[in-house]
């Protein structure tokens, strides 16, 4: 019999490997029966699972826990033993999402000592939470990974089932491990995982049981889905945003997901089979996200495939020896049951959790990380100064002919424009100098220079951020068209800190830099002494320019084959270009003391010294047009779970702290090399409160495995972590206590 692992680029025959077996359960430990015969001893003897031991160095055990006997349910799970203190260290429980994957999906591809590389090998993973955690890696509910059920009433309708499972098992596994009761307890979940972390808290918090006597310390949710799951599905803007669908794919998508909607209070079987043909790869055929995108994972932006460790982790979860070291049955097929989980659990999809999560905001700390960097609210979208050309020309004819989010047809009729920068941007529309569009002096004394319109836009900067003090030290960019762009350059050189980006809207899209120049310089001579100056920044942060020049818009390209070539469309057409590894530490650059720059505004502080010393060699360049083009950096995206609706849906929660946390600055996240003063960007952090909400650079849907070094230095200062005690109303509303 042949069969396709879940989620796997591979079909697999069950006759390649043939079973030495006797007996069907032979392996299977089920340890209800032992732990009630008061046979602890036995039943951890027979649990222990001596493949930990062997490749990690790890004290474990596993097997089945029965939660409800009438119904024949059964939960599997993995315990493994703090590396460091074990007999102090704190206890997390390791929810897996789905609904319906396996704990050993975490365990071995995430956050356990014992992992699986590309290569198919098994190896002892040096990031894991099991150097200052006891944890337990748990299927449930019933029916998810290798945990079973016999009968379709043991299977989870809602999340107060799946809570009502976990607490027997907890109540059953402190008899078998009681070295773990009075324990701190810390409830960990990635994706819909995260649900039941935050009602299995919320339960042991509201409704404490003397047969499960843990103290809830923290709360730690990845990738987290607290609102209505179907709504955060719908990521069809956010793929639209990046370039992954164009306007027609995003209606398509978006379409296909208001019609699960649509169908989900009536028809639920229905709305999931849709679902599962949207987005998951549950079924032989490619999704609709395969088929409009060319991607075969979904679970990050930045990868179109699966990644081989995932295809050699679903292997090795068919290998008889790896079931029989984990107390396995021998026909056990890993997440077999996850689609009747998922069906079951339908009605718990648009069930919102945020009471739930605002009471562990109060109650608890808690620790939230994604894999995106927002760009859906308004409060952390940058600020865009949009100059219309002309000279002289008004900006509205940009907001209401080019980019603006409110359009004039040819019919003279007004509309809502879709493909507009406000998606991404709060936009200043600026008619300037004096006298350009309705701008207007009294005395008649308009700009003769640019240097002049340059003043007086530096003035109006100035009085803007004085009415609207929230923009402060926010992303700020500026885009000129036509005349307007001389004026973008001169503002830059008088010392506003900004960041420019060539990026060009055409049509409903975004396009590249180099096709897009292309279009809009064919008329520039080709005589380099007349040519503008580039300077080209490459993204990363950290990355090399030379990137760009071999592999984006350079004259010598590196082909698939890794053969030079000529690339016929290069920026040297329009440009000199200067190729610059900046800052220092970024690809060949080096700083011999080992002073890296630590904020934007030391790096730029570098780059302008470096221009002023390049024009002492190259005079020639010297009043020369000048282009600033800079790759934007950012994270591996999570394309499942937009994050920016998370973080949306976080800042509308109330709580204690949830006006600090509202108001506070998110900032550079580092991890620093023991003996090594270069300190690595992991991401960018906001705290308040009892609240660390990170987000992870290059970080997908599974942010453990994407980056386990960040995801394990973000356990480690959590488990570290102290509530930072929110303010006194007396003090919020700055009246005298």
């Amino acid at each position: 019999m042949c069969w396709s692992p879940d989620e796997s680029d591979v079909v697999f025959c069950l006759k390649r490997w043939p079973f030495r077996t006797r007996r069907n359960d032979d392996h299977c430990q089920f340890l209800t029966p032992m732990i009630e015969k008061h046979a602890v001893q036995s039943a951890r003897d027979a649990s222990f699972a001596k493949i930990f031991k062997n490749r990690a160095n790890a004290t474990a055990y596993s097997g089945f826990i029965t939660v409800n006997k009438k119904q024949q349910s059964n939960l599997f799970f993995i315990y493994m033993q703090a590396e460091v203190n074990r007999q102090r260290a704190p206890l997390m429980i390791y929810l897996q999402g789905g609904p319906g994957k396996s704990g050993t999906f975490g365990q071995f591809l995430e956050v356990g000592p014992l992992g699986v590389n590309s290569e198919g090998i098994l190896y002892r993973r040096s990031h894991t939470v099991q150097k200052m955690f006891n944890v337990i890696f748990l299927d449930q509910p019933a029916g998810s990974g290798f945990s079973s059920t016999k009968s379709q009433m043991g299977y989870a309708r809602s999340i107060d089932d799946c809570v009502t499972g976990m607490r027997e098992f907890l109540r059953q596994f402190l008899v078998l491990f009681p070295e773990n009761r009075n324990r701190e307890l810390y409830v960990a979940g990635e994706s819909y995982g995260s649900r039941g972390a935050v009602a299995l808290a919320h339960s042991l918090m509201t409704n404490p049981d003397r047969g499960i006597p843990l103290k809830v310390s923290g709360v730690i949710a990845a990738s987290p889905v607290f609102g209505n799951a179907l709504d955060l599905l719908d990521s069809a803007d956010t793929l639209y945003q990046f370039g992954m669908l164009d306007s027609n794919g995003r209606d398509m998508f978006a379409q296909a997901m208001h019609r699960v909607r649509h169908l989900w209070a009536n028809n639920r079987t229905t709305a999931l089979h849709i679902l599962s043909h949207t987005i998951f790869r549950l079924h032989p055929t490619p999704s609709l996200f395969t088929n409009l995108t060319s991607y075969n994972d979904h679970a990050s932006l930045l990868s179109d495939q699966r990644p081989r460790e995932f295809i050699h982790y679903n292997r090795y979860m068919q290998k008889p020896l790896l079931k029989k070291s984990l107390h396995l049955c021998s026909r056990a097929k890993v997440d077999s049951s996850r689609l009747l989980v998922m069906l079951y659990l339908a009605g718990d999809y648009d069930t919102d959790l945020r009471d739930k999560v605002q009471y562990l905001l109060d109650a608890t700390k808690m620790l939230v990380f994604t894999g995106q960097v927002d760009t859906d609210d308004s409060r952390r979208k940058p600020l865009l100064l949009w100059l219309q050309g002309g000279p002289g020309k008004s900006s509205l004819y940009g907001q209401f002919l080019e980019t603006g989010p409110l359009g004039i047809d040819a019919g003279g009729a007004f509309y809502c424009r879709r493909s507009t920068l406000l998606h991404n941007f709060n936009i200043i529309y600026l008619d300037q100098p004096a006298g350009a569009g309705y701008s207007f002096d009294k005395k008649g004394d308009y700009p003769a220079t640019l240097e002049l319109a340059t003043t007086h836009g530096m003035k109006f900067l100035r009085r803007f951020l004085r009415l609207f003090e929230e923009y402060r030290d926010r992303d700020f960019f500026i885009a000129g068209e036509s005349y307007g762009g001389n004026i973008c350059i001169l503002v830059t050189l008088d010392g506003t800190r900004t960041q420019l980006v060539m990026r060009l809207a055409v049509g409903d899209f975004f396009v590249d830099l180099t096709p897009a120049l292309v279009d809009v310089l064919n008329n520039v001579r080709n005589d380099s002494r007349q040519k503008p100056l580039l300077l080209w920044l490459q993204g990363g942060p950290g990355k090399s320019s030379l990137y760009g020049q071999f592999l984006e818009n350079g004259p010598l390209g590196i082909d698939a084959s890794g053969k030079l070539f000529h690339r016929r469309h290069s920026l040297l057409n329009y440009f000199n270009i200067i190729y610059l590894d900046q800052p220092a530490g970024a690809g060949y650059s080096f700083d011999r003391k080992g002073h890296y720059p630590s904020t934007l505004d030391e790096a730029t502080t570098h780059g302008v010294r470096f221009l002023r010393r390049f024009l002492r060699i190259f005079e020639e360049y010297r009043d020369r047009d000048f282009f600033i083009a800079g790759e934007s950096y950012g994270a591996q995206l999570d394309s499942v779970f937009p994050a920016s609706k998370m973080e949306h849906l976080f800042e509308k929660l109330q709580w204690r702290g949830s006006a600090m946390f509202r108001k506070a600055a998110r900032k550079p996240w580092y991890k620093t090399t023991t003996g090594n003063a270069h300190k690595t960007l992991l991401g960018y952090e906001k705290v308040a409160g009892a609240v660390m909400y990170n987000t992870v650079l290059f970080g997908g849907h599974q942010i453990s495995f994407d980056q386990s070094e960040a995801v394990s230095d973000l356990y480690a200062r959590f488990l570290e972590f102290t509530s930072m005690p929110p303010p006194r109303k007396c003090e919020e509303s700055k009246n005298p206590c």
